[in-house]
C-alpha cells in the first residue's frame, strides 16, 4: 500500500475517534479536552512530513475537523492543543 494512502487511512481514523472522544466527554459532563498532535503522524517531520491535501482522504478529513470543530463549539468544549 501506499504510504500517503496509509496515513491517509490512519488521520481519518484518527479523526473519527477525535469526534467519538468529544462525544463521550460532552456525555460525562467534562468540559475540555487536550487535542494531541499525533492525530497527523510524522506530519511536521523534516523528511517524510507531506501536506493534508496530499492525502487521498483530504476532504473526508476536513470534513470530520470541521465536524469536531463544530461540536466543540455547540456543547461549550474547551479545546486546547
Amino acid at each position: 500500500m501506499d504510504q500517503l494512502a496509509k496515513l491517509s487511512e490512519l488521520c481519518l481514523a484518527n479523526a473519527k475517534s477525535l469526534l467519538a472522544a468529544l462525544e463521550t466527554v460532552s456525555r460525562l459532563g467534562i468540559g475540555a479536552f487536550r487535542v494531541l498532535s499525533p492525530i497527523f503522524p510524522r506530519y511536521t517531520h523534516p523528511e517524510v512530513g507531506y501536506a493534508l491535501d496530499e492525502l487521498p482522504d483530504a476532504a473526508a478529513i476536513r470534513s470530520l475537523l470541521s465536524a469536531v470543530k463544530e461540536f466543540g463549539k455547540r456543547r461549550d468544549l474547551g479545546l486546547a492543543r
